[in-house]
């Protein structure tokens, strides 16, 4: 699949783009995309690796059913954040790399993709952590429950994401990706921390550990990108702050109901209801710039369909 898949992107790239490979190469442009493009290659090697030793580190210090917990709520959490990131990056970065030489305009632009896109964020994830035991319970059974509390800290970490990602856009698009690197050394450094007390004292530790440096590596993007676009950190905090809050009420509420003691298909079925329309209520009455953007959004795409 994975083989087929690669083969048929290529063949159609090949075949529906205008840009075909000419046998001239540039030594000038090799080393201007290298000096760029290397220190990307460097820095997303270096995720990879960060990404992937939680796994190593479970299955090396705790058992294999702790691992294979673990395992399925982190692809849990992988349905909304790392797609949600996908899509913003792909999406916000030739957008701003347009403007880039526009500061005013780029800094707008740059604050109204924040403000959409923790909208939605917000809203997945901790809506996600809210229904997690019901949603584990139909979908895959009784026998994953101990995933629910690891899936509920994933959440609060991953929600981060497609902010982590958008702040470190603005690093590319200003064509500073030796800062890219340097930011992603310096959080992996401070990220060995939680996988240390991971080892010395539980999974749910250094869960909660990498919840903490998700917000120290927030922080970190957020103030070398702010320098780069007079957007500080504390703006950034005050546009998304209000949908953060309607988010985690939403959620709260929506939590509470999972103790009602009735089925779970009738439970996940009240809870997302009940979580769609009091968040509609509340946006409603704060009538907020981003909720009414997306709102156009949506009913425009409702009256071509």
């Amino acid at each position: 699949q994975q083989l087929s898949r690669q083969f048929l992107n290529t063949l159609f790239l090949w075949v529906y783009s205008k840009w075909h490979p000419v046998w001239e190469f540039s030594t000038k442009s090799f080393k201007e995309l290298f000096g760029f493009g290397s220190k990307l290659l460097f820095s997303g090697l270096l995720d990879t690796i960060y990404k992937n030793i939680y796994y190593i580190v479970i299955g090396r210090f705790y058992t294999s059913a702790q691992l294979g917990q673990y395992t399925r709520a982190e692809q849990f959490n992988m349905i909304f954040s790392s797609n949600l990131t996908s899509v913003v990056q792909r999406v916000s970065y030739p957008v701003l790399s347009s403007i880039q030489e526009e500061s005013e305009r780029l800094r707008e632009a740059y604050r109204k993709v924040i403000k959409i896109t923790m909208l939605i964020t917000f809203a997945c994830m901790l809506g996600l952590a809210a229904v997690a035991k019901p949603l584990i319970l139909i979908l895959i059974g009784e026998k994953w429950l101990p995933a629910v509390y690891f899936l509920q800290i994933i959440c609060f970490c991953g929600m981060l994401y497609p902010l982590h990602a958008i702040n470190l856009n603005i690093l590319q698009v200003k064509g500073r990706s030796d800062l890219f690197l340097k930011l992603e050394i310096i959080k992996k450094i401070i990220a060995v921390g939680p996988i240390v007390v991971g080892i010395a004292y539980g999974i749910e530790y250094m869960l909660w550990g990498s919840v903490l440096t998700s917000f120290i590596a927030y922080f970190l993007n957020s103030y070398y990108s702010a320098n780069l676009i007079n957007y500080p950190t504390s703006e950034q905090i005050k546009d998304i702050l209000p949908t953060f809050l309607t988010s985690f009420m939403v959620a709260a509420f929506m939590w509470s109901v999972s103790f009602w003691n009735i089925s779970v298909y009738a439970l996940l079925l009240i809870q997302i209801l009940a979580g769609i329309l009091l968040a509609l209520f509340i946006y409603e009455k704060l009538h907020l710039d981003e909720y009414l953007e997306v709102k156009q959004l949506v009913l425009t795409a409702l009256k071509r369909k």
